[in-house]
């Protein structure tokens, strides 16, 4: 039985990009720019008041649920 990590994630315009939030929980992510500018351009979006919170929030938790094909698991040294 494999049991899954809750992974936490900051989005704004001052935070890490997605894929070094990830590796900061222990994940590699494969296609890290596609999913950086993806992220990054909802951000844009959002601060611009082109896409309404539920709008912005439902974008980020589809992000999230897309990229997780491309999450692969990495030893964390800290």
């Amino acid at each position: 039985m494999r049991t899954e990590n809750k992974v936490f994630f900051s989005f704004g315009a001052l935070s890490d990009d997605f894929s070094a939030q990830l590796k900061q929980q222990g994940y590699e992510l494969k296609n890290k720019e596609k999913w950086d500018k993806a992220v990054f351009s909802t951000v844009y979006l959002h601060i611009h008041d082109i896409l309404t919170d539920s709008r912005y929030d439902e974008c980020l938790n589809r992000i999230i649920k897309k990229s997780k094909v491309d999450w692969l698991n990495s030893e964390v040294e800290e």
